[in-house]
């Protein structure tokens, strides 16, 4: 995925390379494959090796565990509750509109959702095959992460032990932090931009 990126990109530049859960570990396998590329790294509620314990119980995963496809919004709604995902349905409606698409049977299901990916379709990856890439990079890496997210405080201290230019900013958010805290991410992103180490 990341060379397929990288081959689109053919000029040198000075970026901050930015992503969020998969994207953020799209962002380091770019980062370490075209180094020329970026200044910097920010990851948002991700790491290459999370604790299970935190993913069992993390919302998102339930509500990703559901049904492969649901009769209406309304239904997926009531499961995103059920889940944890919240009780605000005009709060959570936009995001799982966003996350959704309607097949041609009419009925609802999420774009990424793995369950709808045959089995010998399925990409075949270990996130913690990253490690040697992620300790590998030389520019700063910034973490940012919601308090009820998909990471632990061990997974933080993990990255902070292991990556070596590493900072990190705990938001009250949950793992789309970019949902729950838009302009504390954007300002976040911000200043390290403009002061990475």
């Amino acid at each position: 995925m990341a060379h397929a990126i990288s081959s689109a990109l053919d000029v040198t530049s000075n970026l901050v390379v930015v992503g969020h859960s998969l994207g953020g570990l799209t962002a380091i396998a770019l980062s370490a494959l075209r180094r020329e590329l970026a200044k910097a790294l920010v990851i948002i509620d991700t790491a290459p090796e999370r604790d299970p314990q935190r993913l069992r119980n993390n919302p998102a995963r339930a509500l990703l565990a559901g049904p492969g496809s649901y009769t209406d919004y309304e239904e997926l709604l009531e499961h995103a509750i059920r889940s944890g995902m919240g009780k605000d349905r005009e709060t959570l409606l936009p995001g799982l509109q966003r996350n959704t698409r309607q097949r041609p049977d009419g009925r609802i299901e999420f774009k990424h959702h793995l369950a709808s990916i045959s089995p010998e379709r399925r990409l075949q990856f270990d996130p913690r095959d990253l490690w040697p890439d992620l300790e590998s990079l030389e520019m700063p890496v910034l973490l940012v992460y919601g308090d009820t997210g998909t990471l632990a405080e061990k997974d933080i201290h993990r990255l902070s032990s292991r990556v070596r230019r590493f900072s990190s900013l705990r938001l009250p958010a949950g793992h789309n932090v970019h949902r729950d805290q838009p302009a504390a991410l954007a300002r976040a992103i911000a200043a390290f931009t403009d002061n990475p180490d």
